[in-house]
């Protein structure tokens, strides 16, 4: 787990970055991360599409939210999460998913941030040939510029082990 700096100070904020916000496992996670997160000091700030329920969720909850299409790849949005990230003074990315894990590690590389991402599994099976080596060629080199990665389960952690994805 994160722990907070010795210091008295509080520990700042924490991108949770998200490649969706339809009800699934994945932003449930995010949305309880968040709240374990502000229990502890840090600000979490969310940020993803506006494409489900727990967008508003994420907002009545009390969390700082930020609408940003991270389910596509589009310059204008690394640029935007560069300026998100400076802005508001974001100590620790926290990507879950493979479009926010691109996005969150090559932010976090640029800027000197650290990274921690999430994998809510390994769904590479239907991608072709070319397309399966790059993906799984583009998640090794982000894997070494991430802090911690997390795995949702220990067959995911066996799988990833085996493929040397990190």
């Amino acid at each position: 787990m994160i722990a907070p700096p010795a210091t008295n100070a509080p520990p700042g904020p924490v991108l949770e970055l998200v490649v969706s916000t339809q009800p699934g496992g994945g932003p449930q996670h995010v949305l309880a991360v968040a709240g374990w997160l502000r229990a502890r000091r840090w600000r979490p700030i969310v940020a993803g599409p506006r494409d489900g329920a727990l967008f508003e969720r994420f907002r009545d909850s009390g969390i700082d939210t930020v609408e940003l299409a991270t389910n596509r790849f589009r310059p204008g949005t690394l640029a935007a999460l560069v300026r998100l990230v400076r802005q508001r003074g974001v100590r620790l990315i926290h990507s879950h998913g493979k479009g926010a894990g691109l996005y969150g590690r090559l932010v976090a590389r640029v800027l000197g941030v650290p990274a921690v991402h999430t994998l809510h599994g390994l769904h590479f099976e239907r991608y072709g040939t070319v397309a399966r080596a790059a993906y799984l060629t583009l998640e090794r080199r982000l894997s070494r510029w991430t802090r911690v990665i997390v795995n949702v389960s220990r067959a995911q952690e066996a799988e990833g082990l085996a493929l040397g994805l990190f």
